[in-house]
């Protein structure tokens, strides 16, 4: 299992409940020694099932939104890393506040003993052991809250064209870069012993970058 306080300073937990099919299941206590009183009452949430392996040793931070956000493996099939970002402290979906996980690497044997963090830029940061191969100790920065693709909407989801799983393979980037030198403007950098240069309280210098973007 793994512990953290929530932002209401009531701790969250998740773990792996291997009782019939493996469930990563998260608890949201009602009180701080999660001992229920009154109307303060546990909660109990199912994240994720499988049959041989959901929930392996699960990494547990809360978000700068105050919203859980877990990193596991699931060992069905190819072993994979598993980011799951709650919509509600409980974990529990209302509305259209909606639990959402992205699959971040498979492979043979990838994605162990994962360890969360949330930067100081509010995005999570994972260290986890990939056993394809030699084992090598890796990092993944996520882009986004929801550890989705950069191209993502909102949460992290496939736009169409820009999607998850085919903006980083079929889009083509081509940038359109200008070097200010003696020569004027020129498309590659050209080493020269001249340089042009402004000075002055009010001196400003601009430059326009676009980028073109082509999806196949």
């Amino acid at each position: 299992p793994s512990l953290a306080i929530g932002q209401d300073g009531l701790p969250v937990i998740a773990y792996l409940d291997r009782t019939g099919a493996d469930t990563l299941k998260v608890v949201k206590c009602g009180t701080i020694n999660c001992v229920p009183s009154g109307g303060a009452t546990n909660t109990i949430q199912s994240i994720e099932t499988g049959i041989g392996g959901v929930g392996y040793t699960p990494s547990l931070a809360i978000g700068t939104n105050g919203l859980p956000i877990i990193a596991y493996q699931d060992t069905i099939g190819a072993s994979t890393l598993k980011v799951v970002k709650c919509g509600t402290i409980n974990c529990i979906p209302s509305g259209g506040a909606t639990n959402t996980i992205r699959a971040i690497e498979a492979d043979a044997n990838d994605g162990l003993y994962p360890s969360l963090a949330i930067g100081q830029d509010g995005l999570p940061v994972i260290a986890y052991n990939d056993r394809t191969g030699p084992d090598t100790l890796k990092v993944v920065k996520c882009g986004n809250i929801f550890c989705g693709s950069p191209a993502g909407d909102a949460q992290g989801g496939p736009i169409s064209g820009y999607g998850a799983a085919e903006y980083l393979p079929t889009s083509t980037s081509t940038p359109f870069k200008y070097f200010l030198d003696d020569l004027s403007y020129t498309a590659v950098d050209v080493t020269d012993s001249v340089y042009d240069s402004i000075s002055g309280s009010s001196a400003r210098l601009g430059f326009h970058f676009t980028e073109r973007n082509t999806n196949n």
